[in-house]
């Protein structure tokens, strides 16, 4: 399947970029470690702030990344934050999504700093999740979905949809979400009910070894492209047309 190098617009809302790690040290004393490797390039909080819409989203979709951007320890820059729990570590734009490359070269600097921690024993899991939101968008015009449940004379205003499936080395979960009422804000005094389809895919890969930057990072785009290859594929190709696509 040819694959688009970007499309315009995007729609991406959201997109989170999860490697799982083995220590032999308590939380508490690693997260020490990670200061050294990160404090140089990176600013750090326990108190990161996430927005109300970013909120919204994560609370109503099904999700099998494992995120908690408020009260943990927190790495950030001008594009990329990183958020250090328990055995994982978590990539997320700053602000708006900055486009693979960028992402990709973002995240490979911070690694070359974090494989500096020679606590850290081994890497076992790469996780990366997508969250595309649609505004007024009906997602039966835009994907191949089609939903019914044997009462053809009703139609769904609303629905959830989400399923999890096995694809070659890789656990994929896709959600899908027509037509949810969210209040966003025009400005300070008034608020504006809109309706939201999102396409949320979580691509896992598990049981992994790595032990060096270079193999994390080709898991991470090889995980990247079948996030791709997934997402591309539930899209109607007229719609895909719409987005600009450049191949």
């Amino acid at each position: 399947m040819r694959l688009p190098i970007k499309i315009s617009p995007d729609n991406i809302k959201d997109s989170f970029v999860e490697v799982k790690y083995l220590s032999s040290l308590p939380f508490e004393v690693l997260v020490g470690y990670f200061y050294n490797a990160l404090s140089e390039n990176y600013f750090y909080t326990n108190q990161p702030k996430q927005s109300k819409k970013q909120n919204q989203l994560i609370a109503n979709i099904p999700h099998e990344i494992t995120f908690n951007l408020g009260g943990l320890n927190f790495f950030y820059s001008d594009k990329l934050k990183i958020q250090i729990q328990q055995n994982s570590i978590i990539f997320n734009c700053t602000d708006t999504y900055i486009g693979w490359n960028e992402y990709k070269e973002e995240m490979q600097n911070a690694l070359t700093k974090i494989f500096t921690i020679k606590e850290i024993e081994v890497f076992n899991r790469v996780g990366i999740r997508y969250i595309s939101e649609y505004s007024e968008v009906d997602i039966k015009d835009v994907t191949k979905f089609e939903f019914t449940f044997g009462i053809p004379q009703i139609k769904s205003n609303t629905f959830v949809f989400r399923t999890e499936f096995d694809w070659d080395e890789f656990r994929i979960i896709v959600s899908l979400q027509h037509k949810s009422p969210v209040l966003n804000a025009i400005d300070r005094k008034n608020m504006e009910l809109q309706q939201i389809s999102v396409i949320d895919i979580d691509i896992i890969t598990e049981g992994l070894e790595i032990k060096n930057a270079t193999d994390l990072l080709k898991k991470i785009e090889v995980t990247h492209s079948k996030e791709k290859e997934v997402f591309f594929s539930i899209l109607k190709e007229e719609f895909i047309q719409t987005l600009n696509p450049v191949y």
